[in-house]
């Protein structure tokens, strides 16, 4: 399957940090990445480390992934925005993947609100509406089993779902920007939430009648991990009382 990403490509602000916003680079993207510090968040931020491990996930399992390049984020005002994302599509288009997924949080007046969304194209777009509706049911279904909120599915018009040419799923995870406990959830399981994403992604592929690719082989990183992870178990245990 071949599969193109776009975390939130603006800075809106993230419920942990505390800001209203982050405009202090805008259209300035190096300078964001490059004064950034670990204490700083905000949408843009936790969206591109949800993506990043959604890839790395994705392509452990033989998937090809394709992001969005980082050069289409921070654009303002709106119309340089609305282009940004369309020379981000176009680019991600040329790849022709089977499905399109836009990552983003949202935002309310009540900071108590809690909820994800998968959103699907209007039904105008036909067969490609449809099988984006089926795509963001596996998604909702495979993330409740890791979310304690609740989750839905709509009709959303979008420009990344408008035009992405396979199945497309405007993704919400939760109200970070506005609520402490969604965005927690965002930060502290990065990796359970990508793997969530993924299991949803593969079971809408195999709905659609589709195979699974085989495994990737293990990368360097993965196999010095399992390494570590076998070395522990080999461990004496009567160190701790020695």
């Amino acid at each position: 399957m071949k599969i193109s990403i776009r975390p939130a490509p603006h800075s809106n602000r993230c419920a942990l940090d505390g800001r209203k916003s982050c405009d202090l680079y805008q259209n300035h993207q190096e300078k964001c990445a490059e004064k950034c510090t670990e204490t700083m968040c905000c949408e843009m931020k936790h969206c591109w480390l949800i993506g990043e491990a959604l890839e790395k996930e994705l392509t452990r399992r033989g998937h090809t992934v394709y992001m969005a390049d980082k050069k289409y984020r921070k654009s303002w005002p709106s119309s340089k925005a609305t282009e940004s994302t369309r020379s981000a599509m176009k680019e991600l288009n040329a790849h022709d993947p089977d499905l399109h997924l836009a990552i983003h949080t949202n935002a309310n007046n009540s900071t108590s609100v809690r909820g994800v969304q998968a959103m699907y194209p209007p039904k105008k777009y036909g067969e490609r509406s449809e099988k984006s509706k089926r795509l963001c049911s596996a998604i909702a279904e495979a993330i409740g089993k890791i979310y304690d909120s609740r989750i839905s599915t709509r009709e959303y018009s979008a420009i990344e779902t408008s035009s992405c040419l396979g199945a497309g799923c405007y993704l919400e995870l939760g109200y970070g920007n506005t609520n402490v406990e969604d965005a927690k959830w965002v930060h502290e399981h990065p990796r359970e939430i990508a793997c969530a994403i993924a299991d949803g992604m593969e079971a809408w592929w195999q709905q659609e009648g589709k195979l699974l690719p085989p495994p990737a082989a293990p990368s360097l990183e993965d196999r010095v991990a399992a390494l570590e992870a076998w070395r522990k178990t080999m461990e004496d245990p009567r160190k701790e009382t020695l």
